[in-house]
């Protein structure tokens, strides 16, 4: 008789445990989804990115995408050539094309708040092409000029790069960008630079079957145990915390900080070697080339120093010394405060892409 009262008490003490636990669970679920919706509802429609043989993917022709997020509900839009709509065009003078990743893309901005467009509406008697590409890494920047140079009928007459170093010291070395889209637990196949003797060549991504529209797929339409543990906004606010939000998936494994003496010193010099050999190979064709260096906002707030982050930034900047590029710093031109960058998206708000337009304006202006 008091086996039997023990073991019901026992099956009482451990369901009133697991109520206590689910309980708690759904609290926090409620808090978080509360506090910070943008986890539940962060999603972009599908037909934004299509499948390239040279540079892995690239921006579909005449889109219309949704992108909604906590910080924003924007429209994309894309032109016939698959570039990102800029706003405020001269139809004639000089041609200048912009060359870079999601901060270039213009990431939660309207078409017309975008560094390429304000930097066309300070200009005004040139046009200004938008060549930004999410996800995109040194090797497709290079690979899209390229193009442009060899395809266009009206090649550059001025390029720009824009260098996120946090993520493109990185990147550079990859055969794959990881993390490229919420949901996504595999790589996306990349361009790459392989060693040619002294040299490098180019080795171009493999065609994958998943990967594209893995990048197209919203967060939703998760389903069973594993829909509900991705869907859920307390374990993806844990997830994210753990990983520092970092833009990409990159340096997730650096998640802690650390200082510049625990740099993988190997890679750090074959980035080096890679982002050199880009930078001449742009200078033979003599096209005029700014490149811009972009902070992140932890670097801008000086909450980065110690870290792979800051020491990437600082090695990019000594990497385009050596080459003799000419460069734009942002830490110069953006002010140490908040403002300039989405609170959650970790990308330049509309604020944030002025300052950078106006810095690139007073420099393309030198060039004549």
């Amino acid at each position: 008789m008091i086996a039997s009262y023990m073991r019901r008490q026992t099956v009482i003490q451990i369901v009133s445990a697991l109520i206590g636990i689910l309980l708690a669970f759904s609290a926090g679920e409620i808090f978080v989804r509360a506090v910070n919706g943008w986890y539940s509802r962060s999603s972009i429609d599908q037909g934004l990115y299509v499948q390239d043989g040279r540079l892995g993917w690239r921006l579909a022709e005449n889109a219309a995408i949704r992108q909604v997020a906590h910080d924003f509900d924007i429209v994309y839009h894309t032109d016939a050539f698959g570039r990102r709509v800029t706003k405020n065009q001269s139809e004639s003078g000089r041609r200048i094309f912009v060359y870079g990743d999601s901060f270039t893309f213009g990431i939660g901005l309207k078409d017309e708040d975008t560094f390429s467009s304000q930097l066309a509406k300070q200009l005004d008697s040139s046009m200004v092409i938008n060549r930004g590409v999410s996800g995109y890494a040194p090797d497709q920047y290079y690979l899209s000029f390229a193009q442009d140079i060899v395809e266009n009928h009206h090649a550059p007459d001025l390029a720009i790069f824009a260098i996120l170093p946090a993520n493109d010291l990185e990147d550079i070395n990859h055969t794959q960008i990881l993390g490229f889209s919420p949901g996504q637990d595999r790589g996306v196949n990349k361009p790459h630079l392989e060693r040619d003797g002294k040299s490098f060549k180019f080795i171009f991504p493999k065609k994958q079957k998943e990967n594209i529209p893995k990048i197209n797929q919203p967060e939703s339409g998760y389903t069973g145990i594993v829909g509900l543990i991705k869907q859920s906004a307390l374990l993806r606010f844990m997830y994210f915390r753990l990983t520092e939000f970092e833009p990409l998936g990159f340096m997730k494994k650096y998640a802690q900080e650390v200082n510049s003496e625990s740099v993988n010193l190997l890679e750090l010099d074959e980035a080096r070697q890679r982002l050199g050999f880009l930078i001449r190979e742009v200078r033979k064709t003599r096209v005029p080339t700014i490149y811009m260096l972009i902070p992140s906002e932890n670097l801008l707030l000086n909450k980065a120093n110690g870290t792979k982050e800051y020491f990437a930034y600082n090695y990019t900047r000594q990497i385009l010394r050596e080459n003799g590029a000419l460069f734009i710093d942002m830490l110069d031109h953006v002010p140490a405060k908040r403002g300039y960058y989405f609170p959650n998206e970790s990308h330049w708000t509309a604020e944030g892409a002025t300052l950078a337009a106006k810095a690139l304006a007073a420099t393309v202006k030198s060039i004549r």
